[in-house]
């Protein structure tokens, strides 16, 4: 009778926190006709006036403003669905993603 082997094992690779998103704002930014992203932008917190990640990542479709739900800018406004996202962003909890 034949020896069986077991098939190798691979290990398990978590994607990084930030891949999901950098997928999503992909898919809305070429829904669009703009060209994907290898990374997110850095951006400064609603808290500190400035850019936020999601209007860097979107300025050149012609975004102004991210709101938690959706973005706006002249002649385009559509719903991101990366409200939690924002949301950790602005409480501190993406560091590596803070303009400096």
């Amino acid at each position: 009778m034949p020896v069986q082997h077991d098939a190798p094992v691979r290990p398990e690779i978590s994607p990084a926190p930030l891949d999901d998103v950098l997928r999503r704002v992909n898919h809305l930014r070429t829904e669009r006709g703009a060209d994907p992203l290898y990374e997110l932008p850095a951006g400064c917190t609603a808290w500190d006036d400035g850019a936020c990640v999601l209007e860097r990542a979107f300025a050149d479709v012609g975004v102004t403003f991210v709101g938690y739900g959706r973005a706006y800018g002249p002649g385009v406004e559509f719903e991101h669905g990366l409200g939690g996202f924002i949301r950790d962003f602005d409480a501190g909890r993406l560091p590596q993603l803070r303009a400096r």
